[in-house]
C-alpha cells in the first residue's frame, strides 16, 4: 500500500476527531502514527481504515 495514500487516511482522521486544521498536522506526528499504523497492520487483521480509526482516536484522546 502507497504511504502516501496511508499519511492522506491519518490526515482525515485527524481532521475529523480534532478539528484539526491541516496546517498543524506536523510530519514527526503523521511519521509517528504512520508506524504505528504500519506495525499494527502486520500484526492484525482489521481493515487498513479501522487501523488508522482506531490508532488516530487513541492518539487525539491522549494527546489531546
Amino acid at each position: 500500500m502507497n504511504g502516501q495514500f496511508i499519511k492522506q487516511m491519518i490526515k482525515r482522521a485527524l481532521m475529523q476527531y480534532r478539528g484539526e486544521h491541516e496546517q498543524w498536522i506536523t510530519a514527526d506526528m503523521l511519521n509517528e502514527l504512520y508506524n504505528q499504523v504500519i506495525t499494527e497492520q502486520l500484526q492484525d487483521d482489521r481493515e487498513l481504515h479501522e487501523i488508522v480509526q482506531d490508532i488516530v482516536y487513541e492518539y487525539v484522546t491522549t494527546y489531546a
